[in-house]
């Protein structure tokens, strides 16, 4: 995957993220969990830990990060020797994590969440392990409603049953975090013209015309590329920041 695909320091995403000039592709995602040295956090669906190497080369902040991968954790482990021990790698299914409540300053699942099985639970999970104040960034992909065309929703179906993943929209997000109790909530819908011809975009184009030669999740993506063009163009990217809310100041009692 890694080396043929995407550099392992690249964003771990086939998604293009517009970004102002000179700065690094985690920049965004450091504005929003705003991390500041001491705190603990939780990356869910870490990839090849490109972005718990970006954060914790900057903060002095300890980092657990979860994949269900034994080759992405190795290449984690590699990665994060430098740090003594701050960032550490559990190798498991996010659906099945069992974590000690309130114990994370800060959540993030970069296009990961997409693969959990029970969507509420997997929440309710983060919810419990975020502590008063703490904060749940969650990127990923649209959902189906921009196909416009029953061949769209048909390809793209057959790619979702295939490989096990699904397109959540930021409205389906919003709402049950709100049943939760996460406030505030923000979130972006990031459409296809807003990318823009920045470099990020031109390589992503190379890639597609010139490096697709695996047989994994790659092929999966070129035949929606090939044969959804209204899902793909059409297809926004979800950016969900929520905050669970700090308990209210316990009134002074009365003499």
């Amino acid at each position: 995957m890694f080396g043929r695909y995407r550099d392992e320091a690249d964003n771990y995403s086939t998604c293009v993220f517009p970004r102002a000039a000179f700065t690094q592709p985690y920049d965004a995602e450091r504005v929003l969990l705003e991390p500041a040295d001491g705190m603990r956090l939780l990356d869910l669906g870490c990839g090849s830990g490109a972005a718990a190497d970006y954060l914790a080369s900057r903060y002095s902040v300890e980092i657990v990060c979860v994949t269900n991968s034994a080759a992405q954790a190795e290449i984690c482990r590699r990665k994060f020797e430098k740090f003594d021990g701050r960032v550490r790698v559990v190798v498991a299914d996010f659906d099945g994590l069992d974590l000690p409540g309130e114990s994370f300053d800060a959540i993030y699942a970069l296009e990961s969440i997409g693969y959990t099985k029970d969507l509420e639970a997997w929440l309710a999970r983060c919810w419990r392990s975020l502590k008063p104040g703490g904060r749940l960034l969650i990127r990923s992909p649209g959902s189906l409603d921009h196909c416009r065309r029953e061949q769209d929703y048909r390809n793209v179906t057959a790619f979702f049953e295939n490989w096990r993943y699904n397109f959540l929209g930021a409205n389906l997000l919003v709402f049950k975090l709100r049943r939760l109790g996460f406030s505030p909530i923000r979130y972006r819908r990031l459409p296809f013209w807003a990318w823009g011809i920045t470099w990020n975009f031109i390589q992503h184009l190379l890639l597609w015309k010139f490096r697709l030669r695996m047989r994994t999740m790659v092929e999966l993506e070129s035949i929606i590329w090939r044969t959804s063009k209204i899902f793909v163009f059409g297809n926004a990217y979800n950016v969900v920041l929520a905050r669970k809310p700090l308990p209210p100041p316990s009134s002074a009692p009365m003499r």
